[in-house]
């Protein structure tokens, strides 16, 4: 098999998390162009404001978007910025500077704090943020810091209290598409607000073209006076435009599909672009998609905004729910995988990691996106998204899947009415406090637990009740302290999927007769049970620490001949096992036919940090 290492890259860059609790309260969607903005245009407005001298006040400036603008939009005035930060950032004497970007410029986009047990969520935002403002102060004197995607009046409380109230020529901006929370980062002086206005048509036509056909040329004669017609429609917004050109791409010989969309579409965004009228749009491309993907949309409601979702965990979780069905010739994995790829390609998710072949390995959903499909899934009881503050609303009693996003509050609980013996899916990100309820979820098929807990006085936890979920087919567990795996899970006859990003102490000794087992992943530095030879059914194993497991369970790997994707690791550079596994690795390899994927990691590495090497493709 030929292969060729590579190093994964990111692709288009997700909304920034929504860190705040509360929504924006009384922020209304804002239009219009404020004084500076309206005399000079937005770029050359922004360009004075950065060019400035020394101020007295907290160096802050707004931009307000449109409702709907898409991620390209922000991309696009992204790269703007960090471009002129180039010009006017002072360069420091003994270094070579390849980015802008890389050198007196950071982005919150990316900021996702740690739940450390010892600091809050508040608190490790709060020290990001000030222990980069102090690192840009002392390298280069000044710098420029963008908060993308603010949504919240509670995120910018606590951000605030990191910045200094005034500074040499560094400037902080911010984005967000309502008017006071803008107000209230540049302390209502709105001289510092620079506002964004809808497409052109010309830009509104340029996008759609390029995302339905490549390009404007190439758009067929019978269809271009609909086009126009479709894209005037969209009312400017980026996010509008993408959407219905998604649908449409799937529809190129349907003229008559064409029109019919084109006389169901409303004239609102025209007249009023604004959120209600953004989602009549989303509503109407929902009901317009085939029938096997609605399913799939549904389940991204078990995300929160700006999680990172991987491509790997959304495909098996669609499996062990029963989406997918085999057809002649393709396996489950597949099918599931092409549905993916088509909900990339429609643009209703976003790539995040997408290897050198191309392949999207991640993605997120865009904020607008997310809110509607939450809606939808509650609106036909699919599935109920909370946080802590909605755990006293009153639900159906009869809840078939359920996401909790608890934080760090520690004496939250799930909605009394729910009959926990009736949910199939449950997903959990909360403190260990709030766990102990998860054993009344007898018929679970899918589980997601990210919990943490306080080092200092919780050591471990216990997860051995876990073995009584007969039904289980995907479990995923990640958190900050030990876990206690059951000492026997033979019971879970029907498990497909076990990752665990944490520490264990120890593996039970009988998963290696799981018959229905395909993707196992453990943390580095376990020693798997021997037998490991009796795992016929794996196509993904990681990590497998080549520090610490034997040779006769490196031997083994040769027999898993239905291995698809190896994730290797080492925890200790210099052992004896990781020197004699080695020599032997290259021969071992060799034997797995179906192998299209090697992974190779230093422990605690990055995703995007670790050597890859991939079967080529035609």
């Amino acid at each position: 098999m030929e292969r060729r290492a590579s190093r994964q890259h990111r692709g288009r860059p997700p909304p920034a998390s929504r860190s705040g609790t509360g929504r924006h309260g009384s922020g209304r969607p804002m239009a219009g162009s404020a004084a500076l903005g309206g005399k000079l245009g937005l770029r050359a407005a922004s360009s004075v404001w950065l060019a400035a001298g020394p101020s007295t006040r907290r160096p802050v400036g707004g931009v307000v978007g449109v409702v709907g603008g898409g991620p390209e939009e922000a991309s696009a005035w992204t790269r703007f910025w960090r471009r002129h930060a180039g010009c006017w950032r002072p360069q420091p004497a003994e270094a070579e500077v390849e980015d802008a970007g890389a050198v007196g410029v950071w982005e919150t986009r990316w900021l996702d704090p740690p739940p450390l047990p010892r600091l809050s969520v508040t608190a490790a935002l709060v020290a990001a943020v000030y222990i980069v403002i102090n690192f840009w102060r002392k390298l280069f004197g000044r710098y420029l810091i963008i908060i993308e995607d603010l949504w919240a009046t509670s995120t910018w409380d606590i951000i605030k209290h990191a910045l200094p109230d005034a500074n040499s020529c560094s400037r902080i901006l911010t984005t967000t598409e309502f008017e006071d929370l803008a107000l209230q980062s540049c302390s209502y002086d709105s001289e510092y607000i620079f506002k964004m206005k809808p497409l052109g048509e010309d830009d509104s036509r340029n996008l759609f073209f390029s995302t339905v056909f490549g390009s404007r040329s190439s758009c067929p004669e019978k269809l271009s006076e609909v086009s126009h017609d479709i894209v005037r429609k969209c009312g400017g917004l980026p996010l509008a435009v993408v959407t219905i050109a998604s649908l449409l791409s799937s529809q190129l010989e349907k003229q008559e599909r064409w029109n019919y969309i084109n006389k169901s579409l409303g004239y609102s965004l025209m007249t009023n672009p604004n959120l209600e009228g953004m989602k009549q749009l989303l509503n109407f491309c929902y009901n317009n998609l085939p029938q096997h993907l609605k399913a799939c949309i549904l389940c991204l409601s078990m995300y929160q905004e700006g999680n990172i979702i991987w491509k790997d965990d959304l495909v098996n979780q669609w499996i062990a729910e029963g989406f997918i069905f085999a057809i002649e010739g393709h396996v489950k994995e597949e099918i599931s995988r092409v549905y993916f790829d088509e909900l990339v390609g429609r643009n209703i998710i976003q790539p995040v990691h997408i290897n050198n072949n191309g392949e999207v390995l991640s993605c997120v959903v865009h904020h607008m996106v997310l809110n509607f499909i939450t809606c939808k899934s509650m609106e036909e009881n699919f599935m109920v998204a909370i946080d802590h503050s909605q755990a006293a609303t009153r639900c159906a009693d009869k809840v078939r899947r359920l996401s909790m996003h608890f934080g760090n509050i520690e004496d939250a609980t799930p909605p009394t009415n729910i009959r926990l013996s009736q949910v199939r899916t449950l997903a959990f990100w909360g403190v260990l406090k709030c766990m102990s309820f998860i054993t009344g979820f007898q018929l679970l098929k899918v589980l997601t637990l990210h919990f943490w807990g306080d080092e200092d006085s919780i050591s471990s936890f216990d997860l051995t009740r876990i073995s009584e979920l007969v039904q289980l087919r995907y479990l995923k567990v990640t958190s900050n302290v030990t876990l206690k795996l059951p000492t026997k899970m033979q019971g879970l006859q029907y498990l497909e999927t076990l990752k665990v990003d944490g520490n264990i102490d120890g593996v039970p000794s009988d998963i290696i007769h799981l018959p229905g087992l395909l993707h196992l992943s453990l943390p580095a530095k376990t020693n798997l049970p021997s037998g490991i030879v009796h795992m016929t059914s794996l196509r993904t194993l990681g990590y497998f620490d080549l520090s610490c497991n034997s040779a006769e369970n490196l031997l083994s790997l040769a027999e898993l001949t239905n291995l698809r994707d190896v994730q290797l690791t080492y925890s200790a550079a210099h052992s004896d096992d990781l020197k004699n596994n080695m020599q032997c690795l290259g021969s071992i390899l060799e034997k797995l036919s179906n192998l299209k994927s090697i992974t190779l990691a230093q422990p605690g590495s990055s995703y995007a940090n670790t050597l890859h090497v991939d079967s080529a493709t035609t």
